[in-house]
């Protein structure tokens, strides 16, 4: 128990016992018995929390948090509280200081964002303004605050202008401050606790679905190689920009499989989210290939330009699109990778789609997937096109088309047959061939089944033979031969000379890697005692950098390292004398690759540079 004892003057002191037994005197001076009768009623709580080792009840908390630094000091010198913070720690400016400084652990863009909304705390309450003294109605006013137009003519009238996604962000982040100051003990509330609709929502009156034909343009529109791969990272790739674009490493692509490693910095906090495998799809392969082609030696990242804390891509962008000819869409990058995800999800599986970009099938949903013109002119043309198609409920009661008569490739559906074992309609077709099959409806329509399978038999027939060069090893024409081990030295890594080829870099272009028949048109028949040679031996086995070549002609277009070691090659290959293989090499106008050691080996007919052999 506690007691009150008066002193001269009208002041008071409480006497109480501590939890170890001392008798304890706290002097509260000038106070009436009322004033007095509350300090001693809350000591008494205090010790008692003390003795049980519990916390003070909510009512002593606040009282705590709301008394005097003095009295507070008091009680802290006694042990009945903790000592309170330093002042400077109790106003906005400081502790926001404080805090943003302690949070090593954030991303850089997510620091960028707690500086955005430290900004905007301070201006509106000023840097002074003790943390205790805002209150929820003072939070509510500064989130119109944030919403309201600017106000040039007369500033103090007027607000941020924030757009609402973007105030609700730094509300959010504005009660994850003052949550941490709570935490702190340095306030008893929150004045943001209550604050509703925080979170960012989806805006989907700004999707915009970035056509093929106006990529096209911003692509011819843009200054460089590395600005049309930005572009088509972001519009082909699916890729987040710009952490994902500028965290991209050349260690990352895989060339042969046709696949790269992208890390991902907003979902790295998620087990196992830090990175993702990515195809390096068609449309995006030629635009890494031109970056490639420029790269120096022993560059590490991909985008070297456009890195600094200066480049806004966006801004940049907006340009590119204005000198295009096209009018800005809204959400700049973050429509094309939405475009990408609808795209890709009318091909592939959706949790295929989105183990690519990144996101999960909810989140796609709700920020990413789009209803395009294209969907309508589809199912509108659908209609169209068959506008003879009855409908006829089954047994479930949905409808579902009546496909008799209709063609789909070699086939001509006679009749539905029942269903099958999953519960999908089957349709029994004549093939074209006199073959009669049964073929579940869903695949007729996709195209995914197109005849009985004497398609797929005559492809297997023709890729037997082309132009009369057998694929055969025993009866393989020259001219296939060197098609074949073309393809082996670049796209195959246990291949033996791979790591001369494919290993630094050299590739096929898609027009001779998918078919031996375009390679025959470009290059025609291989000359007897001829093989194939790059004209430029740091490009790739395209037409217009390819020939069949002697030997002579592949020695003089070697790789050598330096004159030296190319000196000891000519040498061996044509002996001539050393000092006169010297000569040549030096005369040559021939530079020296730094990208790699040189290597020789065995190509065609007999030994020739491994850099060109075939």
């Amino acid at each position: 128990m506690a007691s009150i004892a008066k002193d001269a003057n009208g002041r008071k002191r409480i006497q109480f016992f501590n939890p170890d037994g001392q008798r304890k005197t706290l002097r509260i001076g000038k106070a009436t018995m009322q004033q007095a009768g509350a300090v001693r009623l809350r000591i008494e709580l205090l010790v008692a929390a003390k003795i049980n080792g519990t916390a003070p009840d909510d009512d002593t908390s606040r009282w705590v948090a709301s008394i005097g630094d003095e009295l507070h000091a008091k009680l802290a010198e006694h042990g009945l509280v903790s000592p309170r913070a330093k002042v400077e720690q109790t106003t906005l400016g400081p502790f926001l200081e404080s805090y943003i400084a302690g949070r090593s652990d954030v991303k850089g863009s997510t620091a960028t964002v707690y500086g955005h909304t430290q900004r905007c705390l301070v201006e509106y309450f000023g840097n002074d303004r003790r943390l205790k003294e805002i209150t929820p109605a003072d939070a509510d006013d500064w989130r119109r605050w944030l919403a309201r137009p600017v106000d040039d003519e007369q500033p103090a009238e007027g607000g941020q202008g924030l757009a609402d996604n973007t105030a609700r962000r730094r509300c959010g982040i504005a009660k994850q401050f003052f949550r941490a100051a709570v935490r702190r003990r340095l306030i008893t509330e929150n004045p943001f606790a209550d604050m509703k609709g925080v979170g960012v929502v989806a805006k989907r009156d700004r999707d915009y679905f970035v056509s093929r034909k106006d990529s096209a343009k911003v692509l011819d529109a843009c200054p460089d190689a590395q600005w049309r791969l930005l572009f088509a990272l972001s519009r082909f790739g699916g890729l987040r920009c710009p952490s994902e674009h500028l965290g991209l490493r050349w260690g990352d692509i895989d060339w042969q499989r046709n696949r790269m490693i992208v890390r991902s910095p907003k979902t790295a906090h998620h087990e196992g989210k830090a990175e993702r495998v990515v195809p390096i799809f068609p449309e995006l392969r030629p635009f890494l290939e031109a970056v490639w082609e420029q790269a120096k030696p022993g560059t590490e990242y991909v985008i070297t330009r456009y890195r600094g804390d200066n480049a806004n891509l966006r801004t940049q962008l907006l340009r590119i699109i204005r000198k295009a000819g096209l009018t800005a869409w809204p959400k700049l990058f973050q429509n094309l990778r939405s475009t990408r995800q609808t795209e890709l999800e009318e091909t592939f599986p959706s949790h295929v789609v989105c183990a690519w970009l990144g996101n999960s099938p909810r989140v796609a949903a709700k920020h990413y997937l789009q209803v395009t013109d294209e969907h309508f002119a589809k199912a509108t043309a659908s209609a169209a096109q068959n506008p003879g198609d009855s409908v006829q409920a089954g047994e479930s009661g949905k409808s579902r088309a009546d496909l008799t008569g209709q063609r789909f490739g070699r086939l001509t559906v006679l009749r539905r047959a029942g269903k099958s074992a999953s519960r999908h309609t089957l349709w029994g077709c004549l093939c074209d061939c006199g073959q009669g099959v049964t073929v579940i409806g869903r695949d007729l329509r996709s195209g995914h089944t197109k005849s009985c399978g004497c398609l797929q038999r005559e492809a297997i027939s023709d890729a037997n033979t082309q132009h009369g060069h057998k694929t055969d090893k025993d009866g393989a024409s020259p001219t296939y031969e060197s098609w074949r081990s073309m393809i082996a030295r670049c796209m195959n890594p246990n291949h033996p000379r791979y790591e001369y080829y494919g290993g630094r870099g050299i590739t096929v272009c898609e027009r001779w890697r998918d078919s031996f028949e375009n390679f025959l048109a470009d290059m025609g028949e291989r000359p007897a005692g001829l093989t194939l040679e790059r004209i430029d031996n740091e490009g790739n086995y395209r037409s217009g950098n390819c020939r069949w070549a002697t030997r002579k002609e592949q020695a003089n277009n070697r790789r050598p390292r330096g004159a030296q070691k190319a000196a000891q090659y000519s040498t061996q290959l044509v002996g001539m004398d050393r000092n006169a293989s010297e000569a040549i090499c030096e005369n040559s106008g021939k530079r020296a690759s730094s990208r790699m050691p040189v290597v020789f080996g065995m190509g065609d007919a007999g030994l020739e540079p491994a850099t060109s052999a075939l």
